[in-house]
């Protein structure tokens, strides 16, 4: 069975995130979870048709020892992933630091200026 990550102080449990063709299966690190992604994402393909690229799918690991993290991304057919990444050309990771959001309030601001600076105005304070 999969079991979910608690989120939080108040331990809010989430098993997934998706945005468009994205999706991110937040876990434990146990092989009952990889068996059952792998389980979940057989049953997409059976019922939608779409095939599932195992090979542009990566495993994040949170302090799961190399051995089991490496025997875990055999049995999915994935690659070992980072933490920090790159989606849709803007960073996923820590930001804690306001010198990470550089990258983004750029793209905001070079977007914005195509149109000229009619309609839209941008205000950002970053504390």
């Amino acid at each position: 069975m999969f079991e979910a990550m608690e989120i939080g102080r108040e331990k809010i449990r989430v098993s997934h995130l998706q945005y468009a063709n994205v999706t991110i299966f937040t876990c434990f690190g146990k092989l009952d979870n990889i068996f059952a992604i792998k389980d979940i994402l057989r049953i997409f393909k059976l019922l939608s048709g779409f095939k599932v690229n195992f090979n542009k799918c990566s495993l994040m690991d949170l302090n799961v020892d190399r051995e089991n993290l490496a025997y875990m991304t055999d049995i999915l057919g994935c690659e070992v992933g980072l933490i920090h990444f790159s989606y849709l050309g803007l960073n996923v990771g820590n930001h804690r630091r306001v010198a990470s959001w550089d990258k983004l309030l750029d793209k905001i601001r070079r977007r914005l200026a195509s149109w000229n600076d009619k309609h839209i105005s941008l205000r950002v304070e970053l504390l």
